[in-house]
């Protein structure tokens, strides 16, 4: 896909920013990482935990 592709705004109670390999946000525009973060990420997305197992 050519130029800016859109991707829309965060919900509300979600923040997202680009920020750069120091992790310093980025002003809008610039080319870099899109960093998330709110109440509403999954449980364990950060630090991959194993999947528990199912009781029988």
């Amino acid at each position: 896909m050519a130029g800016n592709p859109p991707i829309g705004r965060p919900i509300p109670g979600v923040t997202a920013v680009i920020v750069d390999d120091e992790c310093r946000v980025l002003p809008r525009g610039a080319v870099g990482k899109l960093l998330i973060a709110g109440p509403t990420l999954a449980d364990g997305y950060l630090v991959m935990r194993p999947p528990r197992r199912r009781r029988s």
